[in-house]
C-alpha cells in the first residue's frame, strides 16, 4: 500500500526539552547553499539490526524550525519492504515511530506525527504473476508500448538489465521491477526465503513515487482528494488504489493489448509449456524444440528426420505428446500477466511474505 513517507513536524510541536540534544546532529550544506542539521542510525543501531528513519533540521524562509523525517513504513514495522501494510495499521505505525524517534533522542506525541504535513509519498503494490510468467517478460511487454508519450515531461530507463523500468522526472516516477532481484541486491530477507520465494515464481513490485508537494497536490486534486494531505490522510488503502490505478491505466490501455497479439516466439512457446507443466524443465525444453522444427518444416519432415533415429513407436508417443501439450497451451492465454495485473490491483489485498509463500505453495 504505502512504502516511503516523508514527514515534516515543526519544531514547536515536538515535546523536547533537553536543547542540548541538537549537538549531536551533524551541520550539511546543501546545492541551494543552506545550511540544514541530519541524524541518522549509528554503526550500532544498524549492527543491532534496528531501522530507524532518517531525520534533517532545516529552516524555511520563514524562519521557522522544522524535523523532516523520511522513512519506509513496512521497515519500519518488518524490517523488510516486502511486508504490505494495511489501513488498520496506522496507529501500531505511530507507536513504533514516536520510540524509534525517542531512541535518536526526539520526543513527539502520537498527535503530532499522525497530523504531521507530508512532503512525499511512495505508493506500492506487490503483484503475484501467473506461473510461468517473469517480471522481466512483463517489463519487455511493457518496452513495446510508447509509454513516453502518455507520460509528458518523463523520460523513460531500463536499470539492472531489464528488472526495473523508471518512468518519470524530478517530481515523480513510474517504477515496475523484479522485486526479489531487488530483495537480493538490498538483503532484506534470507537467502532461504529468497530461494523458496523465487521456485514459486516471479512478484512485480508496481510503485508510483510522488517525489514532491506541488505533485502531491495536484494529483490527490485530480483523483478528487483534498490537497496538504498529513500522515493520516495519506495512510489510507482508497487512495494507494487510486493512485496506482490512474497511472496503470496510462501506462497500458486495452487497445494496447494489439501489440502483444503476435506469433509466439521460442520464449514465449517454451514459457507456455512452463505454464501448463511448472517446473518440468527438461520436458518444456524438448518439446519446444519439437514444435519449433514442426513450424519450421512440418510435421511430415519432422518424422522423416526423427525416425532415422527412432522406431516408428518413438514416434508416435512423441507425436501424441506434443498433440497433448499444444492443446494444454491454447488453454494458457498469452496476456494472463495482463489481466492478473488488473485483478489484484482492483481487489488491492495487502501481500506479506509468509502468504506469498503459502500462495505459490497453494499453486503446486
Amino acid at each position: 500500500m504505502i512504502d516511503t513517507v516523508a514527514l515534516a513536524v515543526p519544531i514547536d510541536w515536538a515535546e523536547e526539552e533537553n536543547w542540548e540534544m541538537w549537538r549531536s546532529w551533524q551541520s550539511k550544506t546543501t546545492k541551494s547553499g543552506f545550511v540544514v542539521y541530519v541524524k541518522n542510525a549509528t554503526d550500532a543501531d544498524r549492527r543491532a539490526g534496528l531501522y530507524l528513519p532518517r531525520l534533517t533540521r532545516y529552516r524555511t524562509r520563514q524562519r521557522r524550525w522544522y524535523i523532516k523525517m523520511e522513512f519506509s513504513v513496512p521497515k519500519l514495522l518488518y524490517g523488510n519492504n516486502v511486508d504490505e501494510v494495511n489501513y488498520g495499521q496506522f496507529w501500531a505505525v505511530i507507536r513504533v515511530l514516536q520510540a524509534r524517534l525517542a531512541h535518536m533522542d526526539v520526543r513527539i506525541s502520537r498527535r503530532s506525527l499522525a497530523h504531521a504535513n507530508v512532503l512525499s509519498v511512495h505508493y506500492s503494490k506487490n503483484i503475484l504473476l501467473p506461473l510461468g510468467y517473469t517480471a522481466q517478460h512483463v517489463i519487455s511487454e511493457i518496452g513495446k508500448i510508447d509509454v513516453q508519450s502518455r507520460f509528458q515531461h518523463s523520460h523513460i530507463m531500463y536499470a539492472n538489465g531489464g528488472e526495473q523500468i523508471k518512468i518519470g522526472n524530478n517530481s515523480y516516477s513510474v517504477e515496475m521491477y523484479d522485486k526479489p532481484a531487488e530483495v537480493r541486491h538490498t538483503g532484506e530477507v534470507s537467502n532461504e526465503l529468497l530461494t523458496r520465494l523465487r521456485e514459486r515464481g516471479d512478484v512485480l513490485r508496481l510503485e508510483v513515487k510522488l517525489k514532491k508537494k506541488q505533485k502531491l497536490n495536484a494529483l490527490f486534486e485530480t483523483l478528487g482528494y483534498a490537497g496538504n494531505p498529513t500522515f493520516w490522510n495519506v495512510f489510507s488503502s482508497e487512495k494507494s488504489r487510486a493512485v496506482l490505478l490512474h497511472h496503470w491505466s496510462r501506462m497500458i490501455a486495452k487497445d494496447d493489448l494489439t501489440l502483444f497479439t503476435r506469433p509466439p516466439t521460442p520464449a514465449d512457446v517454451l514459457r507456455q509449456i512452463l505454464i501448463a507443466h511448472p517446473g518440468e524443465t527438461k520436458m518444456a525444453m524438448f518439446h519446444t524444440g519439437l514444435r519449433l522444427v514442426a513450424r519450421d518444416c512440418g510435421i511430415n519432415e519432422l518424422r522423416t528426420i526423427l525416425t532415422r533415429h527412432c522406431d516408428e513407436r518413438t514416434w508416435i508417443r512423441y507425436r501424441e505428446e506434443m498433440r497433448t501439450i499444444s492443446e494444454e497451451c491454447e488453454r494458457v492465454p498469452m496476456n494472463e500477466w495482463y489481466t492478473e495485473i488488473n485483478a489484484q490491483l482492483t481487489a488491492y489485498r495487502p501481500l506479506c511474505m509468509d502468504e506469498l509463500l503459502k500462495v505459490r505453495k497453494n499453486h503446486e
